[in-house]
């Protein structure tokens, strides 16, 4: 006998009731453990390269292209017997909608904008003719990056990307960021990327060279939060008057002199022979003494020797050999690294001239006064009328060799006016170890990390 229409219908209603319910069932077990399983697999997806290479591209040509940002930049080389140390800040702004880039080291500060740099007082030259804008190394590093097999580790909420080349074309690309002492003979063969993020947002980019027997690292640290910037009027002016047809180029004199300087001053550490003449009456010195600086914590750290004594001192604190605390005033304390930054100064932004591989500038009456201060504090301030003075950099072979400051003028004694100087001689030498600080110097010097 035939089943009532109206059975059959409710039956078929029930089976399909019971399958969607099983179904339903089935599904919410699946997307729990999709959940639960989310994490993990998404940290395989983005631990593959193709994955983390555009992650990392992004994020780095996003950096690239902003209008305003702050950056920390430390380099250090190993070359053989020879150590270098280079630090500086920089910063990116835009000026009359064109980005501009400023690098400040050792108290000078180069602006950059395209191919034109430009120094504090406005003298403009090609950027390659000082220093390379590590502005642009985000940008480049992006370029690389999305070629390269990246890796990705993530360690208590950092994320760090990594990667290794030897190919020549990446090779080339990142050799413009090498620091000017080292390009010349200089043959990579291997590059090591790392780029660390943090809640999104980048913190640091490190570059490691590494040849037969040296060894570059460069770091570049991304500081949290721009800060405003301003942009001299020089320099303004030098960028507004567009007239970069003919500035100076790479290997000119201009680029020859810069090079020698960051080379000396990126020494690590720096030892020179320093002697000193006082005439200003009445006042007369002519010394001899042991100079030497190295970094320890991030601090200079200066030794001074004479006599056979030797003092040590920071920008804040001094003290014996021994350990024991000297005033920092100290007038036998000559701050020699102030004395470099005053020179390095005058001679970038004067009008230096140069004689083979020696460079000289005339000084300021001004630059004099600053420079006589540090050379001989014993002196009474203001003693000297300043007339004439000079700064001369003797190189061999591209290095600096050999610095001698003098300044001259007249001083008062009682109503006649007497002829006074005070001058200063560095004699740079090479290959001399600084001493392991003891734990009494480093507390005495508050070097503590």
């Amino acid at each position: 006998r035939k089943k009532p229409k109206g059975a059959d219908s409710d039956e078929e209603k029930a089976k399909l009731r019971r399958f969607r319910l099983r179904r339903k069932r089935a599904l919410i077990v699946l997307v729990a453990a999709a959940l639960a399983l989310g994490l993990a697999a998404g940290a395989v997806l983005l631990l593959t390269p193709e994955v983390a290479s555009l992650e990392l591209y992004t994020r780095l040509r996003g950096f690239d292209e902003r209008s305003e940002a702050d950056l920390e930049l430390s380099l250090s080389m190993e070359d053989g017997d020879r150590s270098y140390e280079t630090r500086a800040s920089m910063f990116v702004t835009e000026l009359d909608g064109e980005r501009v880039s400023c690098m400040t080291w050792e108290g000078i500060s180069v602006y950059g904008r395209g191919d034109t740099a430009v120094l504090e007082d406005g003298t403009m030259c090609r950027a390659s003719a000082l220093m390379p804008d590590y502005t642009r190394l985000p940008g480049s590093a992006a370029n690389l990056y999305r070629e390269l097999d990246v890796s990705v580790a993530d360690r208590n909420d950092v994320r760090i990307y990594s990667a290794e080349t030897s190919g020549e074309e990446a090779l080339a690309a990142l050799s413009a960021f090498l620091p000017p002492y080292a390009r010349e003979d200089f043959s990579s063969e291997t590059v090591f990327l790392e780029v660390t993020a943090a809640d999104g947002e980048l913190t640091a980019l490190r570059t490691v060279w590494s040849g037969a027997e040296t060894r570059i690292e460069l770091e570049l640290k991304f500081v949290d939060g721009a800060r405003e910037h301003g942009v001299p009027q020089a320099v303004r002016s030098a960028l507004e008057s567009g007239t970069d047809a003919d500035l100076p180029e790479s290997g000119g004199a201009l680029s020859k002199l810069s090079e020698a300087l960051q080379e000396l001053l990126s020494r690590e550490p720096r030892s020179a022979d320093l002697s000193r003449s006082v005439s200003c009456a009445p006042l007369a010195l002519d010394e001899t003494m042991a100079w030497q600086r190295t970094r320890h914590y991030g601090q200079d750290v200066s030794r001074l020797t004479r006599s056979g004594a030797t003092l040590y001192c920071t920008e804040d604190s001094a003290c014996t050999g021994s350990g024991q605390s000297v005033i920092r005033s100290d007038p036998s304390l000559i701050d020699v690294p102030l004395l470099l930054r005053l020179c390095c100064r005058a001679l970038l932004l004067g009008d230096t001239a140069q004689d083979g591989e020696s460079y000289t500038v005339a000084l300021s009456a001004e630059d004099m006064a600053a420079l006589a201060a540090v050379i001989a504090p014993e002196a009474e301030k203001d003693a000297i009328s300043f007339t004439e003075g000079s700064v001369r950099l003797d190189c061999s072979g591209g290095r600096a060799a050999a610095l001698r400051i003098d300044c001259a003028g007249t001083t008062r004694i009682v109503r006649a006016e007497v002829p006074a100087s005070i001058s200063a001689q560095l004699r740079f030498s090479d290959n001399q170890s600084f001493p392991e600080l003891t734990q009494a110097l480093i507390s005495a010097l508050n070097l503590e990390d």
